[in-house]
């Protein structure tokens, strides 16, 4: 019997990069891929304009199951969903097996909570968090020229921009004073909200959503808690997406409110399990380690060469034509931000108590300034 697979728990972004960079560095090692669904390669971040656009799903598609088994050389299980982890005996559990490991790494992702609403058709609200989601989304936008979308998260905004600009009238619906206000400070947050009105979105602030009902033989009636009544033909939902830690916790790892707890060597609490990407709470030191960064120190760590990934952070440009804006996010550190707003745009920085930039949002002109401070930025 050959020697246990490292086994990855997850087919996203995080799970396939990880696999590309073990392949890289071994040849030969064997290595399994778990995946809750078919395991396709698509790009997640292209699923707002693929929405707008009116793409078909397989037209996303960039490698199948079949062909990203082939290429890497490893063996990838399709709509095999992990029920649980056997610590004590080194095994994945799914519905009707078990896989072993020599190594686990769990490459969960996020997933998008539902709103809990009231009203008969609360549970017709569509989300999109993978290709199967999106495939069934554009089969029911067939018709659809007006949505009601609730959330303001950065999916939601860019999924807002998109839907906007191919013609669908949106009303966008959350109960902060202004979109992504858990990330960004105010000054930058009016300035994306009145972007999104200017191109075409409908704006309630301040407000959520807490009745959907049908509407007749099609569409619904949305009343939201300050009283308004919306018609729509579609109810979306685009939350702030949450870590997928319970498969973990189930086990007996230690899982916090932001993922799976993680070592600066993306080690859970149980030795031999590793986790990276959307799922794992990483560390201050490297809190901003880019997909990329964690996939290639974790391959060099279950070679056998315990990596730290590389902290740099690479900032996040949202994809909303109506409102560059380029986001780094500080660290969860004690400290304010310094905001500056001209015609051009606004510069938010956040700097800790010791008086260093730990984050920054440019807006608008000022995205052209983001090489500038990201030099400035201090990581560790």
């Amino acid at each position: 019997m050959g020697a246990a697979p490292i086994l990855i728990v997850g087919a996203g972004i995080a799970g396939y990069t990880l696999a590309r960079a073990l392949r890289r560095r071994d040849a030969t090692i064997p290595i399994g891929l778990l995946a809750a669904h078919d395991g396709d390669v698509y790009p997640k971040s292209a699923l707002p304009y693929a929405m707008g656009a009116n793409r078909r799903p397989v037209e996303l598609v960039q490698a199948t199951a079949r062909m990203m088994q082939d290429r890497l050389g490893i063996t990838i299980h399709q709509h095999s969903p992990a029920h649980s982890i056997d610590i004590g005996a080194s095994e994945v559990v799914l519905k009707t097996s078990r896989l072993p490991f020599g190594q686990l790494a769990l490459a969960l992702g996020a997933e998008l909570p539902k709103p809990r609403l009231a009203g008969d058709a609360a549970s017709r609200v569509l989300t999109v968090n993978r290709l199967s989601d999106y495939a069934y989304l554009h089969h029911q936008l067939q018709g659809v020229r007006s949505l009601v979308l609730i959330g303001a998260s950065v999916p939601a905004c860019e999924f807002a921009n998109d839907l906007v600009s191919s013609g669908y009238t949106v009303t966008m619906v959350d109960p902060a004073p202004y979109p992504l206000a858990d990330r960004i400070p105010t000054l930058a947050g009016q300035r994306l909200m009145a972007r999104l009105a200017h191109a075409g979105v409908r704006m309630l602030m301040d407000d959520r959503v807490v009745q959907i009902d049908s509407r007749g033989d099609s569409g619904f009636v949305i009343r939201t808690a300050g009283g308004s009544e919306l018609d729509a033909d579609m109810v979306f939902a685009a939350p702030i997406p949450r870590a997928r830690t319970e498969l973990a916790a189930a086990a007996g790892i230690k899982v916090g409110k932001d993922g799976i707890r993680v070592s600066d060597r993306l080690l859970t609490s149980t030795s031999g399990i590793y986790a990276l990407g959307a799922c794992a709470a990483l560390p201050g030191p490297i809190h901003a380690a880019s997909v990329d960064a964690q996939a290639e120190a974790l391959a060099a760590t279950l070679l056998g060469t315990p990596t730290r990934p590389d902290p740099r952070p690479i900032p996040l440009r949202l994809n909303t034509p109506a409102c560059a804006m380029v986001l780094m996010a500080p660290p969860h550190v004690p400290g304010e931000w310094h905001e500056n707003a001209n015609k051009r745009g606004v510069t938010a920085l956040f700097h800790d108590m010791r008086g260093q930039l730990r984050g920054f949002v440019l807006e608008g002109g000022a995205v052209d300034s983001r090489d500038r401070w990201l030099a400035k930025l201090t990581i560790a």
